[in-house]
């Protein structure tokens, strides 16, 4: 019993931002109705895994470029539910809750190893429920921004308690699961430079794991299509809109917590600037770093939605959480409590969005038709014609009627791209 009470007392800043995650999600994702709907991203992602577990590869039968570890998650989802597309989809809503619940573990963990403070681990790892759109997706499907937000969060936590090895693995899993997360593995291995650890062991745990995640792709002969729609899709693909509407989204979408991201981007800056002024990168010069990645990113290349942001919101709170551990014990409760007050207010409006998707049809694209009557393989590799794949297909001379995608020369596709 004492041996218990020591336990939580030196991981309570853990367990209940953990919790508080875990009991948003599964409040979210347990009540809905047998008929759940789930979003044509989640369809997309479900679907190209029971392709992997049919012995079907995604890319060359289902246009997308996402990296492939979110088709080999919902692969094993599928041959866990067999036939039974409606219970792939509720597996994966548990698995999505789950990652929300390990990322604000996991800031909280950062947090507590670089300043040993836990309430200041603990208003950090709350900013991530503050922003709802971090947790509400998961009612809707799994998203490959949740893993790789989850892994990404653990490596840069194993990274400040200086267990390389293990973090070089859980960053090369997050850039398997969503392109911008390849910041994750750059920042584990700059920091391992500074920290004089040896690279060549790091390097191979790195091409280690990337093996393992393209061999079940690469073995079912899509390692040419998976290249040119990972590498080159997100080039092709651009935005319907440029940097000055993306930056009005990101204020529309992130109103409700804007000022706690711009305390946490200011905090940040702090790490920048002695950067600069000493030349050579200080202890947390990745926290800027991954900052000013993620939003050029957003502004650039990528941002279709809340769930772009999610890497945002992970780098904010972590800013936060370090601005938050300068302050006094009391004035670390008290921040606490403002950013509860904020998830109260934040969460309000939520239950009417949450409460829409309870109500709301189950969907009616093509994916979503094919998941749930397990339809393999598909009729076309291009089954929902969106802005990006009309893009790649003028490019491609790819048409609605294609059924096997990708491949075209990549040299063609990096002339077009570059």
């Amino acid at each position: 019993m004492r041996t218990t009470r020591h336990h939580l007392r030196q991981s309570w800043h853990l367990v209940i931002p953990s919790a508080a995650a875990l009991l948003l999600a599964a409040g979210i994702i347990f009540p809905l109705p047998a008929s759940r709907p789930f979003t044509s991203d989640s369809a997309i992602y479900h679907y190209g895994g029971l392709l992997l577990a049919e012995g079907y590869a995604p890319y060359l039968y289902m246009w997308d470029i996402k990296p492939p570890l979110i088709y080999l998650t919902t692969g094993a989802i599928a041959l866990l539910a067999p036939g039974n597309g409606m219970l792939q989809v509720y597996l994966g809503q548990m698995l999505a809750g789950a990652f929300v619940a390990v990322t604000a573990t996991g800031v909280a963990g950062i947090i507590h190893a670089r300043t040993g403070e836990q309430y200041a681990a603990v208003a950090a790892a709350l900013i991530i429920i503050a922003y709802p759109q971090f947790v509400t997706p998961a009612s809707t499907g799994l998203r490959a921004a949740h893993g790789a937000v989850a892994f990404g969060t653990m490596a840069l936590w194993l990274m400040e308690t200086d267990r390389f090895k293990l973090a070089i693995a859980s960053a090369t899993v997050a850039a398997g699961y969503w392109p911008v997360a390849v910041i994750t593995p750059i920042v584990v291995l700059v920091e391992a430079w500074r920290s004089d650890r040896r690279l060549p062991p790091l390097a191979a745990i790195l091409i280690g794991v990337t093996t393992v995640c393209i061999a079940p792709i690469a073995l079912r002969g899509a390692f040419i299509p998976m290249v040119n729609e990972v590498l080159f899709g997100p080039l092709i693909k651009g935005e319907s809109g440029g940097p000055l509407q993306h930056l009005r989204q990101l204020f529309r979408i992130g109103s409700h917590v804007f000022v706690l991201w711009a305390v946490g981007a200011v905090a940040s800056l702090d790490y920048l600037e002695r950067s600069v002024r000493r030349r050579s990168l200080v202890d947390g010069w990745w926290i800027p770093a991954a900052g000013a990645f993620a939003g050029l990113w957003l502004l650039f290349l990528d941002f279709d939605g809340s769930v772009d942001l999610f890497l945002i919101a992970v780098i904010a709170s972590v800013g936060v959480g370090v601005a938050t551990a300068r302050l006094s014990r009391r004035q670390q409760i008290s921040v606490v409590l403002v950013v509860v007050a904020v998830i109260a207010a934040a969460w309000i409006p939520a239950h009417g969005w949450i409460t829409k998707q309870r109500t709301g049809d189950p969907g009616d694209t093509a994916y979503h038709e094919h998941l749930t009557e397990q339809r393999v393989p598909p009729e076309s590799c291009h089954m929902r014609i969106g802005y990006g794949e009309r893009q790649w297909m003028e490019i491609t001379g790819e048409t609605p009627e294609t059924k096997r995608c990708g491949l075209a020369s990549p040299v063609q596709l990096a002339r077009s791209a570059l």
